[in-house]
């Protein structure tokens, strides 16, 4: 090979190694799922719906949510003092993309909130899953850390205060 074709050769690897780490910068090409950033929860261009209602108080902000490939939202809450958590939505029979959340869960749980059927599921640590499915929508609500019986709380607030709609 000539000098000129090696030269060639690296302009070439140059350009490409530019191109992936714009497309990394720009968010173009990431791992996990693709993520859309939305300060309010309304998916409905995209997705077709949106969550309309879900608990705010004293010890629970909402920080943001982001639609995931798929058509599945995902929330993120801000609990006190200083854990997060988020909620997954999508309409029913649609995957809500759990694996990332998949622990070695300990305690397996069936209860039933505002008539709803929920299925809760801890470890020791206190990282915990909720599931249930309320007027044509899955819900899974996920708490990566917290103190053991924290998330049934916060389950009966989520179940009971969140609400989605098809538009």
């Amino acid at each position: 090979m000539t000098i000129k074709g090696i030269v060639m050769l690296l302009i070439f690897a140059a350009i490409i190694a530019a191109a992936i780490v714009y497309g990394v910068v720009r968010g173009r090409l990431r791992s996990g799922p693709m993520r859309r950033y939305y300060p309010q929860p309304d998916f409905t261009r995209r997705a077709g719906f949106q969550v309309a209602e879900y608990p705010i108080n004293d010890i629970l902000t909402y920080t943001g949510s982001w639609l995931l490939a798929g058509g599945v939202a995902e929330l993120q809450f801000r609990v006190q003092p200083d854990w997060k958590l988020w909620l997954r939505v999508a309409q029913e029979g649609r995957s809500l993309r759990l694996d990332q959340f998949d622990r070695q869960y300990e305690t397996y749980q069936t209860v039933y909130y505002d008539g709803i059927r929920v299925v809760l599921q801890q470890t020791p640590g206190g990282a915990g899953l909720a599931t249930w499915v309320r007027d044509g929508f899955s819900y899974a609500l996920y708490l990566p850390r917290g103190e053991m019986g924290l998330l049934n709380g916060l389950a009966v607030e989520f179940v009971e205060g969140t609400a989605s709609s098809n538009s």
